[in-house]
């Protein structure tokens, strides 16, 4: 039974690509390349069309998030996102395992 369960692993990490053997020193040089230290995400963009704010990060991967200004909680992007009124925007991205971008903050007077 053992023997049938090594082979399923092994065929799962094949397909999907696990890393879950590899010494964390040697994953972390894998992950973060070329020197093995932890990259920053890149910083979103804001930019509006048709009254419609749009945000983009160049980073791959990357989750980004946005609030109005002064607001607790923030909002995972997912697409371009209508807004009324004259409150500045904060958006960050985040890819997992990077550190975070900085916040970049849009306000109507651009």
């Amino acid at each position: 039974m053992i023997q049938k369960f090594r082979k399923v692993h092994e065929q799962f990490v094949e397909v999907h690509g696990d890393l879950g053997d590899r010494p964390e020193t040697q994953l972390i040089k894998d992950l973060w390349p070329p020197d093995g230290k932890q990259p920053t995400t890149a910083e979103p963009v804001i930019s509006w069309d048709d009254g419609k704010m749009q945000i983009d990060c160049s980073t791959q991967g990357a989750s980004i998030a946005y609030r109005k200004k002064g607001e607790k909680n923030w909002q995972l992007y997912s697409g371009p996102v209508e807004f009324s009124g004259n409150k500045s925007i904060e958006s960050q991205a985040i890819r997992l395992g990077w550190k975070p971008s900085g916040t970049v903050v849009w306000s109507p007077n651009q």
